[in-house]
């Protein structure tokens, strides 16, 4: 991508996931009103602020990669590390280019996706609550000890989408054998998960 020139136009990438509000979107600006880098939104933990210089030079090519991976996002500026922070989400539902009150050129856009998935090993709790928890092995998705998580995902009972929403995971213990439990995050209730589910970020369950 090439931007024309850094004066405060608010150019930048914007990020959006499906549990985020509809008008939201998480903000890399390259040109913000620090004529430079700055973070807003969701993505960045609720963080807003300012980064740093621009990370590109007016009138000149870049090659810009978003990497999200093990709860990270990382932005490369021609295999340079520009940017490493901890993110709230493993779905990218929509990805913009703004160039706002500059010019921009594109040039050549790639996307992959890798799925995150995690399977219900067992949904035995200390409440005795009947199958509203699930439980599974924190090594399934990266995720660190001691932590809670909310996440958009997609329940997958053979095959068949059962349900999605986002879930809250906790990772300080699990039930059944396991290191790490969950539940649905505003609508937990008995009989919602069975042994064997697939919990994804995958957009379909085939």
């Amino acid at each position: 991508m090439r931007l024309d020139k850094i004066d405060k136009t608010a150019a930048g990438l914007g990020f959006k996931s499906p549990h985020q509000r509809r008008r939201t979107v998480s903000w890399l600006l390259l040109d913000a009103s620090n004529k430079g880098l700055h973070i807003d939104g969701g993505y960045w933990s609720g963080h807003t602020r300012d980064e740093g210089p621009a990370p590109y030079t007016p009138k000149k090519w870049h090659n810009y990669q978003i990497i999200f991976s093990n709860d990270k996002i990382a932005m490369f500026i021609d295999g340079r590390l520009m940017k490493l922070q901890a993110a709230t989400s493993w779905n990218v539902e929509q990805f913009v280019i703004r160039s706002w009150r500059n010019t921009a050129d594109v040039m050549g856009i790639t996307s992959v996706s890798e799925a995150t998935f995690l399977t219900v090993r067992s949904t035995s709790h200390s409440t005795d609550a009947k199958k509203k928890y699930f439980n599974f092995n924190m090594d399934d998705l990266n995720l660190r000890a001691n932590k809670d998580y909310i996440r958009y995902l997609r329940q997958c009972r053979n095959g068949h989408l059962r349900w999605q929403g986002s879930v809250r995971i906790f990772t300080d213990k699990g039930f059944g054998g396991n290191n790490a439990h969950g539940r649905r995050d505003k609508t937990a209730g008995e009989n919602q998960f069975e042994v064997g589910d697939i919990l994804t970020s995958a957009w379909s369950c085939r």
